[in-house]
């Protein structure tokens, strides 16, 4: 029966702990909801032209799409991927406040060019949109009445005229008109073009409900339609945010977007008819990947305080908008960062298997002091926990264990308890420090990361150093 209370505790510490950890996740998860998560990229105009710089926004966005504002300087990069592979790069720098930059790139192929947005450091999600631009114009030629043709052609009145027709052959290869694009010719007429893009450039997208990939139809023409245009497309799995896809008459594009609240490894989308009728180019199926629905990375267990003598080990995982553990769908890399060699933690770097939830670390003390870990990933990254290395309890257990060694010396072989005592807790101190700063660090024994073991070794060291010195002074007829 007495054996009942103890019980009570032990779960009631276990249920404790248990609450903790979903406690800590869902304050990880909130907080991670009000950073910027991902880079946005849009052209700020449909109607371009190579003879004029094309206007583009990058956003910085939350994990539910809204536009919010970062905390630091934030550098990112933008480029834009033309129809021949000319790849044109940019760097856009936020700074403390803002959530939105306008760029201008000179595109000089017509087209449709492939956009992407990424910070330089890979702490964010990046994305990927696409751009049409329109060749210049094409003047047309005035034609001049052959009456007029021949009155201001020279003759001679001397010598008779004769007409000869120029060949059209000749006026073709004269008067061609500019090279239009590959993805669609001038004899060819107006053609449509399926594009999908979006968070993780539409092979990672996360599944819940919210991100999507965007999926767009070009309208490929040097001109706008003069009505509206509607396809119609069908997905495998997922919804769709407008179907039809629209193209507005005077506009080139019409978008939708397409989300999923399950992870799907491949999700299809099959173009079905247009109305009216206009031809693509290209393909008229695309696929994408509906990924687990991380919202951040974080840990698990972080530690506020640590003796210098111990180990810990730090678990970190990635979570969903409501702080819940979510499993990888594909191979991840991880970093485990500290900001000072206080804190040593090894794997500093590694990979998590498809399917896995958790990943760790083993965090060893070299000094006393504070410093900051965190966990990054590509595209995600945690906030920084501080932790404390304490080393106040080891002095004291160092001189409770010269102490005792000296003491343990003196019942031995008796001698001047002060001298011996003094004596124990100097070699007790000299060799924990050398257990502790040397040896501690290059061992990875958990069973010798605590605080008794430091105890041990000053007891140890003090009385063999007490032995050692008492034979020694015997020897020399000192007294000691």
């Amino acid at each position: 029966m007495k054996s009942w209370p103890r019980l009570s505790l032990l779960i009631l510490c276990l249920a404790f702990c248990a609450s903790a950890h979903p406690q800590l996740m869902r304050q990880q998860a909130q907080e991670a909801s009000l950073r910027p998560a991902k880079v946005d990229i849009l052209p700020v105009d449909q109607l371009n032209q190579t003879t004029r710089p094309v206007h583009v926004e990058v956003v910085l966005r939350s994990s539910i799409g809204q536009p919010v504002a970062v905390q630091e300087a934030t550098t990112v990069e933008v480029t834009a991927t033309q129809p021949s592979g000319h790849v044109v790069r940019q760097f856009v720098t936020f700074a403390p406040g803002e959530s939105s930059k306008t760029a201008e790139l000179s595109l000089t192929e017509s087209g449709v060019t492939k956009l992407r947005a990424r910070q330089e450091n890979d702490a964010l999600l990046e994305s990927t949109n696409y751009v049409n631009v329109a060749p210049p114009p094409v003047q047309k030629r005035k034609r001049r009445s052959r009456k007029a043709a021949q009155s201001s052609r020279p003759h001679s009145g001397l010598r008779p005229r004769f007409e000869f027709a120029r060949p059209r052959l000749l006026y073709a290869a004269l008067y061609q008109e500019p090279n239009q694009p590959t993805a669609f010719t001038a004899t060819a007429g107006p053609q449509l073009m399926l594009k999908v893009s979006g968070e993780n450039d539409a092979t990672g997208v996360r599944a819940d409900g919210i991100a999507f990939a965007r999926v767009q139809i070009f309208y490929m023409a040097d001109t706008p339609p003069a009505t509206n245009i509607k396809v119609w497309v069908s997905p495998s799995n997922g919804d769709i945010s407008a179907n039809p896809i629209i193209i507005s008459k005077n506009q080139l594009m019409g978008e939708a977007h397409w989300t999923s609240k399950f992870p799907i490894a491949a999700a299809k989308l099959t173009i079905v008819t247009s109305n009216p009728k206009v031809p693509f180019a290209g393909s008229t199926e695309a696929t994408v990947t509906f990924g687990a629905p991380i919202l951040g990375i974080g840990f698990l267990n972080p530690p506020s305080k640590i003796s210098i003598v111990d180990s810990a080990t730090v678990t970190a995982v990635f979570f969903d908008a409501d702080g819940n553990p979510v499993r990888t769908g594909t191979r991840r890399d991880y970093r485990f960062v500290s900001n000072s060699p206080i804190l040593r933690l090894q794997p500093d770097h590694a990979s998590v298997d498809p399917g896995a939830s958790d990943f760790s670390t083993v965090a060893t003390p070299t000094f006393v002091g504070e410093s900051q870990i965190e966990v990054v990933s590509p595209g995600y990254i945690s906030k920084p926990q501080k932790v404390r290395v304490t080393g106040l309890v080891v002095l004291l257990l160092c001189v409770v264990g010269g102490v005792l060694g000296g003491l343990l010396a003196y019942i031995n072989s008796q001698g001047k308890l002060w001298a011996r005592i003094v004596t124990g807790v100097i070699v007790g101190a000299v060799a924990s420090w050398a257990y502790v700063f040397v040896g501690l660090p290059n061992i990875q024994s958990m069973i010798l990361h605590t605080q008794i073991s430091v105890l041990f070794v000053s007891v140890l060291a003090a009385f063999a150093g007490v032995k050692t010195l008492s034979v020694i002074t015997k020897a020399l007829n000192f007294g000691f």
